[in-house]
């Protein structure tokens, strides 16, 4: 028990050390949460803002129009703005704002309700892939136009023969006029020879004897049965995916929140290593080891309030990216939690082992922001693993970032579960193994 006391002890002492800084808070919390902030925006933004812009210009404004315009809003794969002129959404394009820009043309409504050829226009960026699928969105959304183009003019074919054959056949009209109760030896006389007056009293029976349904009421009618669709795809996967989520790759506020989370925490633990360097010069250290504790306590005792330092800062970073901007950390917590663990494990012992093997507080001091960020690069905090070369990817498996960014991502952007944190994690409690191993043999205490 006093051997735990006393390591306690230290760890309040580091923590006492660290809060008592206001450069060092500064660093492992309002940095990172700015960068979070900055890089989230230049990657992007998150949720909807993450999406490629897709202009809308209705230049027709009748319901017609209204009905592509609501389908392609209707779109998950991008934001939908409605922009009033077609110069803007040219503008747009050119300055990259939008990928892609539909253009309804005035009297596209008319068209289609008359049962002319109507056309959109498709407005293409330099994202060719994209406009390809807005293509054929918008060519999707034609077709369920032109059927309910046909509709209507089947509709009124339909109606018309219908009216025709009512209209010549013979009914008996009794003098006293339709809807008497006998109406006894009346002669029958065709429909259309009827006075106006007899005609308009069956209009119960046929609603539409003396004038059709206006061309909207019926398209509209038609419209209605696309909701829900009439006829569904669904696949079945034969080869199971690995992605559960929306996403594939980390973007926006996804990407910066897990990326600077992951390389601040090496930065802080690596920070943490120089402060064992810089007790030993200032002769605190030796002092330690001159009370009745032994060299394995002090460490020990160093090394977790590091490990915690590095957990609590993940918790803030973690916990203002699920808050502020919704990256969904929540997604499996016990993956995340096992995750920063091991990562926090390697990230400790790799600082142990940078502090053992340099000679020099300045040395260290040196060699740690040059290798934070050295692995942050390599391990693609900064940005998302996928537009590196493949040596490049290959090279991240062997760092602590590229694992932790790799687990992460397919926990939190891919919405995965544990397996796909123990892999990566097993990994790193190799490296944290081998780093503690050379840190702890050949640190000096004076």
């Amino acid at each position: 028990m006093g051997a735990v006391r006393r390591v306690l002890a230290i760890v309040r002492l580091h923590f006492t050390q660290l809060f008592h800084d206001r450069g060092d808070l500064f660093s492992a919390l309002a940095l990172p949460i700015l960068l979070t902030t900055l890089l989230g925006f230049m990657y992007g933004g998150s949720g909807d803002v993450g999406k490629p812009q897709v202009a809308v210009v209705d230049l027709d404004h009748t319901n017609i129009s209204r009905v592509l315009v609501d389908a392609f809003r209707e779109q998950p794969s991008f934001r939908v703005p409605v922009v009033s002129t077609r110069a803007k959404a040219e503008d747009g394009i050119r300055k990259s704002d939008y990928s892609a820009a539909i253009v309804v043309p005035q009297g596209f409504g008319d068209a289609v309700l008359s049962g002319r050829a109507a056309s959109a226009d498709v407005l293409e960026g330099s994202d060719k892939t994209l406009t390809m699928a807005v293509r054929q969105i918008a060519e999707g959304i034609a077709t369920r136009l032109a059927a309910d183009q046909a509709s209507v003019r089947v509709a009124l074919e339909q109606l018309a023969d219908a009216r025709d054959a009512f209209v010549a056949r013979p009914l008996p009209m009794p003098a006293t006029g339709f809807g008497t109760a006998d109406p006894g030896g009346a002669p029958a006389v065709a429909v259309r020879d009827m006075p106006s007056s007899a005609r308009s009293s069956l209009t119960a029976a046929f609603p539409f004897l003396e004038n059709d349904p206006s061309r909207l009421q019926l398209f509209e009618a038609a419209d209605g049965f696309w909701t829900p669709p009439p006829v569904k795809v669904e696949s079945k996967a034969l080869v199971a995916s690995r992605v559960r989520g929306e996403s594939t790759s980390a973007s926006g506020h996804d990407q910066s929140s897990l990326g600077v989370t992951v390389w601040f925490m090496l930065m802080m633990l690596l920070g943490s290593g120089v402060t064992l360097l810089e007790e030993r010069e200032n002769k605190t250290l030796p002092r330690l080891l001159t009370m009745p504790t032994s060299r394995g306590v002090v460490l020990l005792g160093k090394v977790t309030g590091m490990f915690l330092v590095g957990l609590l800062q993940a918790a803030v970073l973690i916990s203002f990216g699920a808050l502020v901007f919704h990256v969904p950390w929540g997604n499996d917590p016990l993956a995340v939690a096992f995750v920063i663990v091991t990562y926090a494990l390697a990230c400790t012992g790799l600082s142990i082992a940078v502090a053992a093997l340099a000679r020099t507080r300045s040395q260290a001091s040196a060699i740690g922001p040059v290798l934070s960020v050295g692995l942050a690069m390599l391990g693609a905090t900064m940005w998302p693993i996928a537009i590196v070369p493949p040596f490049m990817q290959t090279v991240a498996r062997f760092t602590p970032t590229g694992q932790a960014m790799s687990a992460l991502t397919d926990i939190v952007v891919r919405n995965q579960g544990l397996e796909a944190a123990l892999a990566p994690s097993a990994i790193m409690l190799a490296m944290a193994a081998v780093f503690f191993a050379v840190g702890v043999s050949r640190f000096k205490y004076e």
